[in-house]
């Protein structure tokens, strides 16, 4: 149940980084309500989440995930651009991430 509320945290964190590219600042309401709302979410199920999970495993694990999916939202959403470096990058956090869960 943690790992599932886990990966719902991240997920929401991710979402709530597109609402907040999309809010321009904060300048526009629908977006910036969004963002506020998926980041309130996604703090709730983090904080649900390490209930029953060790603090630096549990929050590595939602920031790690998070960061991964960020950057493939940005490549599907905004075009941004994928080098090799980046794609290591991520690489190396989905190891990592494994790697906590297995220690």
């Amino acid at each position: 149940m943690y790992l599932l509320l886990s990966l719902f945290a991240a997920i929401t964190f991710a979402g709530g980084g597109v609402f907040m590219k999309l809010s321009e600042g904060l300048s526009r309401v629908g977006p910036t309500a969004g963002f506020f709302l998926c980041f309130a979410v996604g703090a709730g199920c983090q904080a649900l989440a390490l209930r029953g999970a060790e603090l630096g495993v549990g929050y590595l694990f939602v920031l790690g995930l998070e960061g991964v999916l960020a950057l493939m939202l940005g490549l599907l959403f905004f075009n941004e651009s994928c080098s090799l470096p980046k794609a290591l990058g991520v690489g190396a956090i989905t190891v990592g991430l494994v790697l906590l869960h297995l220690g």
